[in-house]
């Protein structure tokens, strides 16, 4: 049953097809054997993109959030080269899953059970569910918790207020450099965006409408979750969206652990750092073996 009815990820068909096309693309020329996979949710067709190794120590998937896909976020799954990684494009983002959008003040629900349906259909061991900002949101707001080992949560959305940064990255930008120094604002003071970073953000701020998700995800979610499986939260030492400081708080009173904050990382640990989520990944994964 389709529980969405706003489509209004893209301003226009042209503009889906630009965005979906850079993702194909993108793939196509990665050079880590993969698949890409269309599957049926309750928030429509999802497309998973896998990577699957052999002797892999342990299974991840991926939740994006928002602005973000499968296809850009190839070197964090090259970052994790002992493990089988699934990264499902979340509808109502930019990527290669439905452009359909959760009902108006729906957005945790609905997120929450798309992710159930999508882990039931890629199946496999428990997983760590790596989560980065709504996505972050979305794996808190499902209940399938004996379906999941461990989670990392970056940056998540809905734990405390944030200033947004939708707005900023979707005014339509009409060059690389006016987009290159939106990126770096957002980032920490050593990073430099690529040019497929650069290229994609440009291309999200010219073909996609704003995103909208619930902004408040209840202590109650992560509780729970903090008490089912192992449970790590990550932040950048230097996030101007999301105060680190604010978000330990929380975290520590409401689950008793600390946040782990990334040294002159900003608010894209996943283009920034990389391998500090894979480390992070690997020891809450130690933690389900012990």
């Amino acid at each position: 049953m389709m529980l969405a009815v706003d489509t209004g990820t893209y301003r226009t068909t042209a503009g889906r097809d630009a965005v979906q096309e850079w993702c194909r693309r993108r793939l196509a020329d990665w050079s880590t054997p993969h698949t890409v996979r269309r599957i049926d949710t309750s928030l429509g067709s999802t497309v998973v993109t896998s990577v699957i190794r052999p002797d892999a120590q342990r299974t991840v998937v991926v939740v994006p959030g928002e602005l973000s896909c499968a296809a850009l976020l190839t070197p964090l799954i090259d970052a994790m080269p002992d493990a089988t990684v699934h990264v499902a494009d979340m509808p109502g983002q930019p990527g290669l899953s439905s452009g359909v959008r959760p009902r108006r003040g729906r957005a945790s629900a609905d997120y929450g059970r798309w992710l159930e349906d999508t882990l039931t259909q890629i199946g496999g061991p428990r997983p760590v569910l790596l989560g980065i900002g709504s996505g972050a949101a979305a794996a808190l707001s499902a209940t399938c918790r004996s379906s999941v080992g461990a989670m990392v949560l970056v940056r998540p959305e809905g734990i405390v207020p944030v200033s947004r940064p939708d707005g900023r990255f979707l005014r339509r930008r009409t060059s690389a450099h006016s987009t290159s120094r939106a990126v770096a604002a957002l980032c920490g003071q050593h990073f430099r965006p690529d040019d497929d970073l650069v290229e994609w953000r440009l291309l999200v701020s010219t073909h996609c409408a704003g995103t909208r998700a619930d902004r408040h995800i209840s202590e109650r979610r992560l509780a729970e979750w903090s008490r089912a499986v192992p449970l790590e939260v990550v932040a950048g030492s230097c996030d101007p969206v999301l105060d680190h400081r604010r978000l330990d708080d929380q975290v520590w009173e409401i689950t008793g652990r600390d946040t782990t904050v990334l040294d002159d990382c900003g608010h894209l640990p996943e283009h920034e750092c990389p391998r500090a989520l894979t480390a992070a990944i690997e020891r809450v994964d130690r933690l389900v073996r012990t």
